[in-house]
C-alpha cells in the first residue's frame, strides 16, 4: 500500500514536472524566434542606413533622413525630400514580434515558487516523503 501510494505521489510530480518543463522549452523556442527577428530587423536598419548615407542624406541618431546635397532645382530638392521621406520610412519600420499566448501562465494556475517547484522536480524527494 505504501509502495502504491509512493509510486503514484512520483508519477503526479513526474507529470507535473514535465508539464512545466513543455512550457519552459515553448518559452524559450519564442524567445529564439524572437531574437532572430530582432537580429533582422536591426539588420534591416543598419543597410538602409547605410544605403541613405551612400546617396548622400544624413542618418541622425533618432534614425532621421537629411538632405546633404545641394538641390538646383525645386524639383529636384522635392524628388529628394521625398527620398528622405522614404528612406526614413523604411528604416523605421520593423515587424511586430507577438508572442503565441501558450507559454502565459494561466490566471488560475498557481504561481510556483523556486522552492515549491524544486521540490516537485526531484521526484525522489517525493518517495522519501510519501505520506505528504
Amino acid at each position: 500500500m505504501l509502495l502504491r501510494r509512493c509510486r503514484n505521489r512520483t508519477g503526479m510530480d513526474k507529470e507535473k514536472v514535465k508539464g512545466l518543463a513543455e512550457r519552459a522549452h515553448e518559452a524559450a523556442r519564442l524567445a529564439r524566434s524572437g531574437a532572430s527577428d530582432l537580429e533582422a530587423a536591426s539588420a534591416r536598419v543598419r543597410y538602409a542606413v547605410e544605403d541613405a548615407r551612400a546617396a548622400g542624406f544624413g542618418v541622425g541618431e533618432d534614425l532621421s533622413v537629411t538632405d546633404r546635397h545641394k538641390a538646383a532645382t525645386a524639383a529636384e530638392r522635392a524628388a529628394r525630400q521625398e527620398q528622405a521621406r522614404i528612406r526614413t520610412r523604411s528604416s523605421l519600420e520593423t515587424p511586430t514580434v507577438t508572442a503565441s499566448p501558450t507559454w502565459r501562465r494561466r490566471p488560475e494556475q498557481p504561481r510556483w515558487t523556486a522552492t515549491r517547484a524544486r521540490r516537485t522536480a526531484i521526484p525522489t524527494m517525493a518517495a522519501t516523503r510519501c505520506g505528504g
